[in-house]
């Protein structure tokens, strides 16, 4: 069986994530020695709106409005392109492990299901919806039609503890393991969620991790406002989901009320 998350392909497309948004792609590298594979997507739904010129942009000096013509729309693109690239090559670098970029047009769920290959874990930027951060078509049919695990970025990666709901189940485990030693590499502690009904977990756990510093939140129940109330006095650097809670609203509400990035295990 693959390793989980021994590769981690970053869809690019447009509009780029940002290289501290990214962090939370460098930390999760380093601990599992995870090859990075860069994917830079150039929209083909973008492309032919252009064509039929229903694209408009923003000029940044003006704040007016224009249509954006096919061949200025490729340009910006390509642009991009060779901007993530280069936030790539950052993160292997300072990482240590190997990475593998290109490009391909098409539309972003398609061409993330050509790329991605067993073991990979697929990072996903959320798109800006007014204030907050939500998950785009594309990502939801990815959380709803594969089994890839997926990390949905915030708008940075914070220097705080990771955090996670433990209910028992083998991706909860997963998460533990894996937060555990994510706490290690940064020295921090690690925040467990419990569910009421097994608070009991928070004497058995600390002695599962050899006596490394745990913290508890029981929680009433596993929803939206509960979760939230639970997190968000913490500094927190990553949540990491089991896939029973898999739900693309909790997702968007938890990530944006809290800003964090989301690891979804399955």
């Amino acid at each position: 069986m693959t390793a989980l998350l021994s590769r981690i392909l970053l869809v690019f497309h447009s509009p780029l994530p940002s290289a501290q948004a990214l962090e939370s792609v460098r930390s999760l590298a380093q601990v599992k020695g995870s090859e990075l594979s860069g994917l830079y997507i150039e929209n083909i739904e973008m492309l032919e709106a252009a064509t039929l010129h229903f694209l408009w942009a923003v000029d940044t000096l003006s704040g007016k409005s224009k249509s954006l013509s096919t061949k200025e729309l490729e340009t910006k693109l390509s642009q991009e392109a060779a901007l993530a690239q280069k936030l790539l090559a950052k993160l292997a670098q300072t990482t240590s492990v190997n990475s593998h970029f290109q490009t391909a047009r098409g539309t972003v769920f398609d061409e993330t299901l050509r790329v991605a290959a067993e073991g990979s874990l697929i990072v996903l930027s959320r798109k800006k919806l007014g204030s907050t951060l939500v998950i785009d078509e594309s990502g939801q049919k990815l959380l709803s039609q594969t089994r890839f695990p997926l990390l949905f970025l915030g708008r940075g990666w914070l220097q705080g503890m990771p955090a996670l709901i433990y209910e028992g189940s083998e991706e909860s485990k997963k998460a533990l393991s894996l937060g555990l030693a994510l706490a290690r590499a940064k020295k921090t502690a690690l925040l467990v969620l419990l569910p009421a009904h097994l608070a009991q977990l928070s004497d058995a756990l600390p002695e599962m991790a050899q006596s490394f510093p745990i913290h508890f939140r029981i929680l009433p129940l596993m929803d939206a406002p509960h979760l939230v109330a639970a997190l968000k006095n913490e500094k927190l650097s990553l949540l990491i989901l089991p896939e029973s809670l898999l739900n693309v609203h909790l997702i968007d509400e938890i990530g944006s009320l809290l800003d964090l990035s989301v690891l979804v295990l399955r």
